[in-house]
């Protein structure tokens, strides 16, 4: 069911919204991504490849020895003096925190976001979200602990920062903001900061949704919440399609094969949308075309899914995975010829996939012409036997 939910994905946050590019925005936006050695090469490397792309300036934060990085091309904010592991990170959030707004050139941004290396960020609808405030003011989910504690923004699902909090909290951050030091859980620590000194935290709610998720797009999908998430949780959760808000932000806990998966179908789809006008609202739609098969088929799906890859052919399988950012087509030629020629191969494969995988019916009324009645089509040796109905 992986492709049935990539699918899912894309069309309820982006197509819903016509976000296959970026979208204009004068906020200027640097996405600070926390991460440790052991995963440079991994998680922080994917982050890099794919959202992290889409901020105006990114960086990854480690205490690590970099010796062993030396090649590395991700652009790494290091710390010294501090642990990578969890019961530091609130001094290594702060550390990094002194350091952004101290630089030679402080504030050439307008929002700081903080994020985890497993968190996905929709970078077109944060633009959206973070307009120009002179106020100070802080974005993210917004955890309400039922036990009456002091709610505080989910570090998991990211929060963004606005240059007039961040100005406030300058001169406060070895004083009265180490008051509310908590070993570990950075998210509270920053959130206290900023409460203490009068900074908004937003939870950017969307009429009956949140849009920064502190879990995973399927775990949502699927109401698999986990005890804590109904103990912080502040709104109702719904299952399916309406679990989240189409103007989503973030989710957390993302493998990061559904990174490099979000990111290609975007690809793909970005020229298709290039092609013969916006596909993604009224023309090419990938779920019904989905729906239209028979959902307990997984080879079907892997089989739609490899021809929708094989339909990108300006591009090495690398290359469609870390190459330019998806909504700018890297086609070169006769564009609009060429994608009329993916547009027929799509259809004639549906077609195809859809005449091979009919419904069992048509197929035991066409096995049944001329046999006598009482011969069961089902026990020759190619189908199972057909289930009891209850």
């Amino acid at each position: 069911m992986t492709t049935l939910f990539l699918f899912n994905f894309i069309q309820l946050f982006f197509f819903t919204n016509g976000l296959i590019s970026n979208s204009p925005s004068q906020q200027r936006i640097f996405c600070v991504i926390k991460t440790f050695d052991g995963n440079l090469a991994t998680r922080a490397s994917t982050v890099h490849q794919t959202w992290a792309s889409r901020c105006d300036k990114h960086v990854f934060l480690t205490a690590a020895n970099l010796t062993k990085w030396n090649n590395t091309l991700l652009p790494i904010l290091n710390l010294h003096g501090v642990s990578d592991n969890y019961m530091e990170l609130s001094v290594k959030v702060f550390d990094a925190l002194n350091h952004i707004i101290q630089v030679p050139q402080p504030y050439d941004f307008d929002w700081l976001f903080i994020a985890d290396d497993d968190t996905y960020v929709i970078m077109e609808h944060l633009r959206e979200l973070l307009q120009h405030s002179s106020r100070p003011l802080a974005f993210g989910h917004l955890f309400v602990p039922k036990n009456g504690a002091t709610s505080h923004l989910s570090g998991g699902a990211g929060y963004a920062i606005n240059t007039a909090a961040l100005r406030r909290m300058l001169p406060n951050l070895q004083t009265s903001c180490a008051d509310w030091y908590v070993p570990g859980m950075e998210d509270v620590y920053v959130s206290r900061c900023l409460q203490h000194l009068n900074v908004s935290l937003d939870g950017a709610i969307d009429g009956s949704h949140h849009r920064f998720y502190p879990l995973e797009f399927v775990t949502m999908y699927k109401m698999e919440l986990p005890q804590w998430f109904s103990d912080y949780n502040s709104l109702e959760s719904y299952p399916g399609f309406d679990c989240c808000s189409s103007k989503s932000i973030s989710f957390h806990y993302m493998k990061r094969e559904w990174m490099h998966l979000i990111e290609w179908a975007l690809r793909v789809y970005s020229i298709m949308d290039g092609a013969a006008g916006n596909l993604g609202d009224g023309g090419f739609d990938p779920c019904e075309c989905i729906n239209m098969i028979q959902m307990n088929h997984e080879r079907v799906m892997n089989r739609l899914t490899d021809m929708l890859r094989n339909a990108q052919t300006t591009c090495t399988d690398t290359e469609c995975f870390t190459g330019p950012i998806p909504g700018l087509p890297n086609t070169g030629g006769n564009t609009g010829m060429s994608n009329m020629y993916i547009m027929l191969a799509i259809w004639f494969a549906i077609a195809l996939l859809l005449f091979l995988f009919r419904p069992r019916t048509l197929r035991n009324n066409r096995d049944t012409l001329g046999k006598p009645n009482n011969q069961n089509p089902h026990n020759n040796g190619q189908d199972p036997p057909a289930p009891e109905v209850q």
